[in-house]
């Protein structure tokens, strides 16, 4: 896995801020990214592909609320689509952190992309 440039940010509008590094995988391995985001409204991801290819993509996150151990949400799904997959996973309201795990498996002689964002 290496990193590069990011894929674009997500479709719906808002003041997107990128996660970490962008996650790159070619061929047999699994692209796999875990970022961790502080206080967030929304969370998303933009995984990328070939062009024409459906893209299978795993997702999960772990929200919790650190005044006093209030509350924790883990929340899992999964999103396929073609050349460009874009999710939006829920975030606990009131979440004062955010770990977002995104995984998918390049297509056969394929490179898959793997940014996600907060705001």
């Amino acid at each position: 896995m290496g990193v590069a440039a990011g894929p674009g940010l997500p479709d719906r509008s808002g003041p997107w801020q990128q996660l970490g590094a962008t996650a790159v995988s070619k061929q047999k391995p699994i692209a796999s990214l875990r970022t961790a985001a502080d206080s967030p409204q929304a969370l998303a991801f933009v995984v990328t592909g070939p062009a024409g290819r459906t893209l299978h993509v795993r997702w999960s996150t772990d929200c919790e609320i650190f005044d006093d151990d209030v509350g924790e949400e883990t929340r899992q799904g999964t999103i396929s689509g073609a050349g460009r997959v874009v999710g939006y996973p829920p975030v606990l309201a009131g979440a004062t952190r955010c770990y977002v795990w995104v995984v998918v498996r390049p297509p056969s002689g394929g490179r898959v992309t793997a940014t996600t964002y907060a705001y």
